[in-house]
Order: structure tokens, then sequence, then C-alpha cells
């Protein structure tokens, strides 16, 4: 496994500030294997939409609908090579450019070029 993947369990739950007090209370609790276990599902969810998405998204605007300042952000977006990138979620959050229901984004039709709801698809 790369020196990389291993990361402080506080420093992990501090780079989660949105989260709210109860989630990080609920981290806190969580032993060494069940954290790596979340950051290798996370980091596969990401390479898995890498390698499904390739090139399709360079040069391309894209939103990101039901994200987060998390995984995606960090690791998925900049990997695209997308021109550019809008990041939507229901409820504010730093990083966030479109707050909206995903159902009723206010843009018109064919604003964006590419799509992407990796956040998104576990809560509907």
């Amino acid at each position: 496994m790369p020196e990389d993947f291993y990361i402080d369990k506080d420093n992990y739950i501090e780079s989660y500030k949105y989260w709210t007090w109860e989630t990080q209370e609920i981290w806190k609790d969580k032993n060494r294997a069940e954290m790596q276990a979340d950051i290798w599902y996370n980091r596969m969810r990401n390479q898995t939409a890498l390698d499904m998405i390739g090139d399709l998204a360079k040069g391309k605007k894209l939103i990101d609908v039901g994200t987060s300042p998390c995984w995606v952000e960090t690791e998925l977006l900049p990997e695209l090579g997308a021109s550019e990138i809008v990041k939507n979620d229901i409820i504010f959050s730093e990083g966030i450019d479109l707050v909206a229901d995903a159902c009723e984004l206010p843009v018109e039709d064919e604003s964006f070029d590419f799509i992407i709801c990796r956040e998104l698809v576990e809560h509907v």
C-alpha cells in the first residue's frame, strides 16, 4: 500500500471540519482499521469514476451535483481536466458554488457539457 495511503486519525477528522459535531464524534470512536477501510473505499470509488469517465470531461464545463468538500473535490474533480467546474449541493458549505435542489437546478438547459453526481446517488 502506498505510504500516503495511511494518515493520522486526528488530521483526518480535522479535515472534515464542515461535518456536524455529531459526525465528528462518531468518527472519533472509529479505530484505525475502520478509517483505513473508509479511505480505501472512497479512493477506489474515485478511481472507478476516473476509469469510467476517462477523457470525456477534459476541456468541458462540468457540474458536480450533490457534492461536498470531500473526496470528490480533493481527489476526483482535479483529475478530470474540465475547463470549468461548478459544485452544487442542497445546503451551503465551503466550496459550494450553487446551492439548489438537484431536481430543480436554476440553470438553463444545456448549460453544462458534463454532469457528475458521485456523492448523490446513494441518497436517492
